[in-house]
């Protein structure tokens, strides 16, 4: 997540971590302080994590 949007939407994780954080305390769910990635964030940063050629799949994480 954090590779893929640190360009894009370098504070999306946070999004992330706060909706994971909420869904183990239900009781306290409190709002999102970061909105959700437009629809140009996420494909720059499907882009990102997809490497510089645009047709290639991910290389392999080792």
């Amino acid at each position: 997540m954090i590779d893929a949007t640190r360009i894009a939407a370098p504070e999306a994780w946070r999004r992330q971590l706060h909706l994971m954080l909420d869904a183990y305390r239900t009781e306290a769910a409190h709002p999102i302080p970061e909105p959700p990635m437009t629809d140009t964030q996420l494909y720059d940063a499907m882009v990102q994590l997809g490497g510089s050629d645009r047709g290639a799949p991910p290389s392999p994480r080792n």
